[in-house]
């Protein structure tokens, strides 16, 4: 080794080269001493450097004796010094000076990547390992930074060497200092370093940063080392070193770092990153968006939570019209980010989140400006706004908020507005208002009612979706007061305009609705909304009604006309012609409309031709009227005719079955009505022959039987539940069955069936009918005594709880009634012993289904089940005794000490000679189950009462008759003495030992 000081450019090369020779001999490891240390590369380079020491004492005493301040006296044997110390302040040296000549070197080489080579820089990146385990982790506190037990499979233990918290900051800030002056001297080294070694310099730093503030130690570190490390590199670090589960106050610091990141601009995006870069497919797997959701939404406590929620919602907002991430997981992981602020604070999630989406469009609907300019704030609002209502797992405060439907004429305003040339920005509202509205239409029950409420609000004005042209654009404020004005900026403008045609507005209202994607999953709801115009027609008595006028002036709206053109141009031609007519629940709903047609129809001919009757002559003034009149009979005669069509299509697809439904026969009905008719026309006359051919039709098919007679019901099975399932047929089953013989029991049970699946799937329509319905039908048919029904009743009541545990309340309450049972008849106490047996089968799988989860439940669930094991029917405590055993058994022990001493109670009564066999069995049973789940901590929780309960258990052991109770004494003796001895030997044997390195 050359120990010459450069003195010219050749010489400063000279110096370098032998600085990288002396890292080299000192940090690469032979490969010979690999085999003697169990290839551990650490363990053979401290092996190595004791012989470098003792080979080249004299280089090395003159390299770095001025520097070391080290007693460098060395023996064979062992070194007086710590090999550590050593091998960390030599690297030290060669890296200061190694950082300082490249510095020098610089600022006169136009590029830094040609002074090292790459072998080069590889090589000053592996002799880091050395320098951190050397002269790092032995000054760290445990779990700082990488354990060594990751860094080595040979070592197992790295004992600190810390004489002073004093001595301990000074090195790690030597040590903090280097690697830094390594990362600012050459671009390349700082690569290497960032990647491979920067949760090693933010450990460091924060150690530091921990010393002089727990004692005071002035901090010589004045640089913040997290503002310099990009933010790709520094979150998935800082979130890597949270998962390594860090002392308390790391952890505190960490979290602290990474809330800061998270409010700062951007920082909601670069966090999503480091997350999705830690894991490829993130966005496919939901819990662990919602774990994501579930951190971002904690708030830091040194930072106000109102403040903190607002940023991260406004991030928010921005990454949804950013486009940068895929659609369904960004919605799920919003959806689960306002769960969870509902669930910490249902105030600041409503006044945070649900009105920035909903205000700016409110203002809009409710201030009625004749014209606005729409921001970012009503763009980014309605796309937020989709998204959650868009994605399955849609937050409880959206369930539950009234805000949304009274903005369903707004936006079919919004999607019904006809532009020649939209802009993107058009599009992309009409694509969002399209979601909200299949969303907030999709989970209502009565759709047809709700629809033909809202589109009658405001029914005197609309909205209107335009764009300004990029020359100047006209705004009429009234009919003399003309502006000119241009404007680029935002080129979505919504207009509102006062108008009295009503009718023409809503048809375009229930065209946009009509236009809405996935036809067949909202055919139901445009057929429930023709039906309502068809009523509303039916209901009119008065001819000269359509003509009345509001008290303020305004004409009514003419829902005659209305009706007759929604049927005879929106029906056919948007519905009949992508309806799919092969689903049995959308001909079942076309048979309802085309019945109420017939009554429509068949009434309003019937008053024509009598006001005919009784008016042949006219006068001049009112010819007009006879001519509306004369238009409204050919409306109605047209109406008939296609009614007709259909009840032909309707009435052969039913023939062919051999049979007809009710529905059918009701149709039939209204055909009758229209053979009936009496008339001059000859249309309608053909009409009446078209009608009396499908009635005979009909009874042949009926063998003769007359059509007012009802056809014998056939059992037939609920379909499986599919997305676009049959719910309400499954809840008319189930209300209106009469459970009298076994294809009705097999018919409610398959029912249940249905009704649990498709809860346990979380499909949305049974989600939102379990408070109103699902769970009373669960109740009634729980306590049936066709074990089929009662049992799928029972997994029904189960999956309503595991879906929302807040429904164990329920339950439990069904074991509590009937206290009074002595004074109630025979046959009622027998349905109330076969209810609570039933429900604590469901309590005991739904405990067995939450596991570890089920602590937090137990204590409702103990004080119900104990005092049900101490009183009651013998059947009843014994179903308590067996519940309460399952629940144990699923919490592993966990939370149910506190009511040991309740327990223990109930369980020496249930074991007494003269209860009967069935509850002691059931009591000695869970007596076992507890005592296996106590473990260790046995005698600290049952050790007042252990001496007795042993007795007790003996006794059995030894003089009872039942085997049964004998066997499981003598486990429980035996699980008593396992803990007692395992207890003794560990407190004997329990030592310390220490390895020294």
């Amino acid at each position: 080794m050359s120990v010459s000081e450069p003195s010219d450019e050749a010489a400063g090369a000279a110096h370098l080269q032998t600085i990288l020779s002396l890292i080299q001999s000192l940090t690469k490891v032979d490969e010979r001493k690999l085999q003697h240390v169990d290839r551990d590369p650490l363990i053979a380079g401290l092996l190595q450097f004791r012989e470098i020491m003792f080979d080249h004492e004299e280089e090395i005493k003159y390299w770095f004796g001025s520097t070391l301040h080290l007693d460098l006296e060395f023996d064979t044997a062992t070194p007086k010094q710590d090999p550590r110390a050593l091998f960390g302040q030599c690297l030290t040296i060669l890296y200061n000076r190694l950082s300082t000549h490249l510095s020098s070197l610089k600022t006169k080489v136009a590029d830094q990547f040609i002074i090292l080579s790459v072998p080069e820089i590889k090589m000053i990146s592996g002799s880091l390992q050395f320098y951190i385990v050397s002269q790092c982790l032995p000054y760290l506190d445990e779990g700082v930074g990488i354990d060594i037990r990751k860094r080595s499979k040979f070592i197992k233990m790295w004992t600190r060497k810390v004489k002073s918290s004093s001595v301990q900051c000074e090195q790690l800030i030597v040590a903090f200092k280097t690697l830094r002056s390594l990362m600012e001297c050459n671009e390349a080294i700082e690569a290497h370093i960032l990647k491979y070694h920067v949760q090693d310099v933010l450990a460091i730093y924060e150690q530091v940063r921990h010393i002089s503030n727990s004692n005071g130690v002035e901090l010589h570190v004045q640089e913040d080392v997290f503002h310099t490390v990009p933010k790709p590199i520094l979150i998935p670090t800082i979130i890597g070193m949270l998962k390594a589960a860090p002392p308390s106050w790391l952890a505190t610091a960490l979290g602290k770092r990474l809330s800061d990141e998270l409010m700062a601009e951007g920082g909601l995006r670069n966090i999503i990153d480091a997350y999705a870069e830690l894991c490829d497919d993130m966005w496919g797997r939901a819990p662990l968006l919602g774990l994501i959701a579930r951190q971002i939404a904690t708030p830091p406590s040194c930072q106000p939570i109102g403040i903190y929620y607002e940023n991260i919602i406004e991030q928010f907002i921005i990454l949804t019209t950013v486009r940068v991430y895929p659609k369904p997981g960004l919605a799920c992981l919003l959806s689960s980010f306002v769960q969870e602020v509902y669930i910490r604070s249902p105030p600041l999630c409503n006044s945070l989140i649900v009105d920035r989406l909903f205000l700016p469009w409110e203002t809009i609907y409710n201030e009625k400006k004749e014209s606005c300019e729409l921001e970012k704030k009503h763009l980014s609002a309605i796309t937020a706004l989709s998204l959650l209502l868009d994605d399955k797992l849609m937050p409880r405060v959206l369930m539950e908020c009234k805000r949304l439907p009274p903005l369903v004429p707004l936006l079919l305003d919004i999607v019904s507005s006809k532009i020649d040339n939209p802009v993107r920005a058009i599009l992309t509202l009409r694509e969002n208002a399209v979601k909200i509205l299949i969303g907030t239409i999709d989970r209502i029950v009565n759709k047809g009612e709700f629809v033909m409420c809202l589109l009658r609000i405001n029914s005197g004005s609309r909205f209107k979706v335009t764009s300004k042209s990029q020359k100047k654009w006209v705004e009429v404020i009234d009919p003399k007061k003309v502006t000119m004005s241009l404007d680029e900026d935002c080129p979505v403008m919504m207009e509102h305009e006062y108008t009295y045609e009503m009718e023409k507005l809503l048809i375009s209202r229930l065209e946009a609705l009509f236009t809405l994607p996935d036809v067949n999953r909202m055919a139901h709801m445009n057929i429930e909304i023709l039906c309502e115009f068809m009523e509303m027609w039916m209901k009119s008595d008065d001819l000269d009604a359509e003509k009345a006028e509001d008290g303020d002036g305004t004409p009514k709206i003419n829902f005659d006309c209305l009706a007759s053109h929604v049927f005879g141009t929106i029906f056919f031609d948007r519905l009949i012609t992508d309806m799919d007519t092969s689903n049995p629940h959308v001909i079942k709903s076309v048979t309802k409309f085309v019945t109420i047609t017939f009554k429509c129809c068949v009434k309003t001919i019937r008053q024509l031709e009598e006001h005919q009757k009784k008016f042949d002559i006219v006068r001049r003034d009112h010819l007009d009227e006879v001519t509306d009149r004369a238009t409204l009979y050919q409306i109605r005669i047209d109406s008939l005719k296609v009614a007709l069509n259909l009840s032909s299509a309707i009435i052969t697809t039913e023939a062919l079955n051999d049979t007809f439904s009710d529905d059918v026969l009701g149709l039939a009905q209204q055909l009758i009505e229209v053979k009936n008719l009496e008339t001059k026309s000859e249309d309608l006359k053909k009409i009446i022959r078209h009608a009396a051919e499908l009635l005979d039709i009909m009874e042949v098919v009926r063998g003769g039987k007359p059509l007012t007679e009802a056809e014998p019901k056939k059992v037939k099975f609920p379909a499986k539940p599919e997305r676009s399932g049959d719910l309400q047929d499954l809840l008319n089953v189930l209300s209106k069955v009469e459970l009298t013989c076994p294809d009705a029991l097999a018919i409610a049970g398959h029912s249940l069936l249905c009704l649990t699946q498709g809860v346990r799937n979380r499909e949305e329509k049974y989600l939102e009918v379990i408070d109103r319905w699902i769970l009373n039908i669960a109740k009634n048919f729980i306590t049936h005594e066709d074990t089929y029904v009662s049992l799928n009743a029972v997994n029904l009541l189960t999956e309503i709880v595991n879906y929302a545990p807040k429904y164990l309340t329920h339950m439990l309450e069904l074991i509590k009634t009937g206290e009074k049972e002595k004074e109630l008849e025979a046959e009622i106490v027998e349905k109330n012993i076969i209810l609570k047996i039933n429900v604590g089968e469901a309590v005991s799988k739904v405990f067995k289904v939450m596991g570890s989860a089920a602590t937090m439940y137990i204590d409702e669930a103990a004080s119900v089940l104990i005092d049900e094991m101490q009183k009651g029917p013998d059947l009843t405590r014994a179903s308590a005794f067996t519940c309460f055993s399952e629940i144990v058994l699923a919490c592993r022990g966990r939370n149910i000490a506190k009511h040991f001493a309740f327990l223990n109670a109930a369980i020496m009564q249930g074991m007494s000679p003269s209860e009967p066999i069935l509850i002691r069995r059931a009591a000695i049973f869970l007596c076992r189950q507890y005592l296996k789940s106590c473990g260790s901590d046995l005698v600290e929780i049952c050790g007042p009462y252990l001496r007795d309960l042993r007795r007790t258990l003996v006794r059995i052991w030894e003089v009872d008759q039942d085997n049964v109770m004998r066997v499981h004494a003598q486990i429980c003796i035996e699980e008593i003495q396992n803990c007692l001895k395992s207890n003794i030997e560990q407190t004997l044997s329990y030592q310390f030992k220490k390895v020294n390195m």
